[in-house]
C-alpha cells in the first residue's frame, strides 16, 4: 500500500493580510491545454513561481494551492506573509499555516499575484528530496465561463470553451450526479446498491475510501486489514484500523465495474482517489454543477496487492527504528516495539534511514534477521 498525502484548509480567523491576499488575486485562464506529467501513479503540472519553474502535484483534493519547499521561491524571505488559519489533514489533525502571493503561470493559467499557503515539509528526518515543490489546487480553476477538461486517455489537462464542451462531451460522455461548491467536485456513486458522495481527490492514492460508520456492511468480501501508521496526511501520520476490502460492485452513470475499497478508523474524509479518477476523461463544468465521464482503456483496480506488505517501520520522535504498521494477524513483530539490528548490523543514527528504507522495501521480514530491544 502506498502513502498519500491528503489536504484541505479551514479558514480560521484568517489576517487582514490573508484576506486582502485572497481577495486582490486575479487570476487569468487560457483556453488551452498542458500536459499532465505522471510520475508514481500521480499527476503533476509544471508551472512558475515567481519566473522560478516547479513541478506541482495535481490536487483536486485541495482547495488551495499550497508550497512545501521555500527554495521554490525566489527571496523567499522578503515576502510579506499572512496567516490563514490551520490547515486539516484527512485524519482532521490541525497545523497553521501562512501566506504569500507570487507570479504564477503555466500554458493554462497566468497570474501576477497569485496567493498560495506555505507548509513547510523539508525538516523532515530521511525525507529525501521533493521532485515537486507543492500542490496545485482547485482554487486556481473555474475562475471564468471556461470547463475543465480531464483527459487522462493523453494525460492532458486544459481548459474548454462551451463550444467544445458540447463537441467534446456528444462523443461518448455521460453526464452524472454531481455537486461542485467551495472549490471541491463530488460526484454520486452506487456502491453495493447504496448511493454515497464522494469528493474526487486527485492526491489520493487509492480507488475509494470511507470513514467507518458500523452501519457500513461488505459482509462476504474479502479484504486485507492493517493496524498502526499508516498514511501520511498533510500535517501528520495516521494511527488505527484500515481494511481494505476488494471485488465490490460499484455504478457510476450506468457502467458496472469491481473495485477495491478502503474504510478506515482513522481517515475522516470519504473521497475517490486517483486510481479511480484516471480510469475515466471528464469534463467539469463548474459554474453549472455539471460533470461528464467517459470509461478510458485504463483498467480500475479490483483486487489487493498479493505481494502486499506484512510489517511497515517508521523513524519515531526519540529517534528509534520502531513498527509502526502490521497486517492483522501477523504476530512475529508488535507495534511500536524497537527494533535495534538488522542482519547482525547495529541500526545506528548514521544508519537508521539506510535501515528504514531496507524494511519498507521487504515483504517478507522473515527473509531478514531483525533483533528487537527487550527481547
Amino acid at each position: 500500500m502506498k502513502k498519500a498525502l491528503m489536504l484541505m484548509v479551514t479558514v480560521i480567523l484568517a489576517s487582514c493580510t490573508t484576506i486582502k491576499q485572497l481577495k486582490n488575486q486575479d487570476i487569468q485562464n487560457y483556453n488551452k491545454s498542458t500536459n499532465l506529467i505522471e510520475k508514481n501513479n500521480l499527476y503533476y503540472i509544471n508551472s512558475k513561481i515567481d519566473n522560478k519553474s516547479s513541478l506541482l502535484l495535481f490536487d483536486t483534493g485541495a482547495n488551495m494551492t499550497v508550497v512545501f519547499d521555500s527554495t521554490a521561491i525566489e527571496n523567499f524571505e522578503l515576502k510579506k506573509f499572512g496567516n490563514f488559519g490551520t490547515v486539516t489533514g484527512a485524519d482532521g489533525k490541525l497545523t497553521d499555516l501562512r501566506t504569500f502571493t507570487a507570479i504564477f503561470e503555466n500554458e493554462i493559467f497566468k497570474s501576477d499575484n497569485k496567493a498560495f499557503a506555505f507548509i513547510d515539509k523539508t525538516n523532515v528526518k530521511c525525507k529525501k528530496e521533493m521532485y515537486y515543490k507543492g500542490v496545485l489546487g482547485l482554487d486556481i480553476f473555474f475562475k471564468n465561463d471556461l470547463n475543465l477538461f480531464l483527459n487522462f486517455s493523453d494525460n492532458i489537462i486544459g481548459n474548454i470553451s462551451e463550444d467544445e464542451k458540447t463537441k467534446i462531451t456528444n462523443d461518448g460522455y455521460q453526464k452524472i450526479k454531481s455537486k461542485c461548491k467551495s472549490n471541491k467536485v463530488y460526484i454520486y456513486l452506487n456502491i453495493n446498491n447504496t448511493e454515497y458522495e464522494f469528493k474526487l481527490d486527485s492526491g489520493f492514492l487509492g480507488n475509494f475510501i470511507i470513514p467507518f460508520d458500523e452501519k457500513l456492511n461488505f459482509e462476504g468480501f474479502d479484504s486485507l486489514v492493517y493496524e498502526g501508521s499508516l498514511f501520511n496526511t498533510a500535517t501528520s501520520t495516521t494511527e488505527g484500523e484500515e481494511n481494505f476490502y476488494e471485488n465490490i460492485p460499484i455504478t457510476i452513470g450506468d457502467i458496472n465495474l469491481n473495485s477495491t475499497i478502503l474504510v478506515s478508523k482513522t481517515i475522516k474524509n470519504q473521497n475517490a482517489g486517483i486510481n479511480f479518477i484516471k480510469c475515466f476523461d471528464w469534463v467539469i463544468d463548474y459554474e453549472e454543477n455539471s460533470v461528464y465521464v467517459k470509461k478510458n482503456n485504463i483498467e480500475l483496480k479490483s483486487k489487493n496487492n498479493e505481494n502486499a506488505f506484512q510489517y511497515r517501520s517508521k523513524i519515531n520522535s526519540e529517534n528509534e527504528l520502531i513498527i509502526s504498521a502490521k497486517q492483522k494477524g501477523f504476530s512475529e513483530f508488535n507495534l511500536n516495539e524497537k527494533i535495534i539490528s538488522i542482519n547482525s548490523e547495529l541500526v545506528t543514527e548514521s544508519n537508521i534511514c539506510e535501515m528504514n528504507d531496507l524494511l519498507n522495501k521487504t515483504q517478507k521480514w522473515s527473509d531478514l534477521n531483525i533483533v528487537l530491544a527487550n527481547r
